[in-house]
């Protein structure tokens, strides 16, 4: 099958594929099959209309006829495909403000962001700032190709209405971290997941509906998330603004 995002039409396999985003300086296991993909902003658009369709859930999810799913892609939250990585990873606070570097994501951080270990000569706090925004992006067309909007058209996310806006905010709070209240320059902090208010307004801005417990910000004891997302145990209890969570 085909699909056109702005100027360019993509001709897809029909084989169901999804995969991590590449991110410098962190390890991880993949998550389902590797797509080898770059984080190339036009290939995210491209790899993302073909990796990432509704379709791509049908079956992690209840077919009850009843309910009628909305924006049930996979993953359910933008970004959820890096979480567990992010987390496993050591991330130190910036020596100096990382927020001058900001692009994409300027709009939707206004904290000061922990960065992942520097590791090698490319390793600046521009360049991992840098390389962590490049991150937030390509999950933020991807997610939006996946509730088969035309990402094309959403290249400015403060533009468009809340859950566009709460799909860019989602991934620029997962792959640019708040950094904890005690944070020293140089020092090694801990990951500070997205707040549970910032999953929930995207839940609600996009009215996301699975019909099923996927859908749950904060997991209720005994749910659990579908595989190969079932390790992770949920977003932060805590509410933005908090210093124990990610978000504004």
């Amino acid at each position: 099958f085909g699909k056109r995002i702005g100027p360019i039409h993509v001709s897809c396999g029909l084989g169901r594929v999804a995969g991590s985003i590449h991110l410098p300086g962190i390890e991880r296991k993949p998550l389902l099959a590797s797509t080898g993909m770059t984080t190339s902003p036009l290939v995210a658009l491209v790899t993302a209309t073909c990796f990432y369709l509704p379709e791509a859930v049908v079956d992690h999810f209840s077919t009850n006829a009843i309910c009628r799913k909305h924006n049930c892609v996979n993953p359910v939250f933008p970004g959820l495909q890096d979480v567990m990585d992010l987390k496993a990873s050591t991330w130190t606070c910036p020596t100096d403000d990382a927020r001058q570097y900001l692009k994409f994501c300027a709009g939707a951080v206004n904290y000061n962001v922990s960065l992942p270990e520097a590791k090698g000569a490319n390793s600046s706090v521009k360049e991992r700032v840098l390389h962590m925004e490049e991150a937030a992006s390509t999950a933020y067309f991807y997610h939006l190709a996946g509730m088969n909007l035309e990402a094309w058209d959403y290249r400015n996310p403060a533009e468009h209405d809340q859950c566009i806006q709460s799909v860019w905010k989602m991934v620029c709070n997962t792959y640019l971290p708040q950094s904890p209240a005690y944070c020293k320059p140089g020092k090694t902090v801990h990951y500070q997941l997205p707040c549970g208010n910032v999953c929930r307004k995207y839940q609600a801005a996009c009215a996301v509906e699975c019909c099923d417990e996927s859908v749950q910000c904060v997991l209720d004891q005994g749910v659990s998330f579908k595989a190969p997302y079932d390790d992770f145990k949920g977003y932060s209890k805590q509410d933005a603004p908090s210093s124990q969570c990610t978000g504004s």
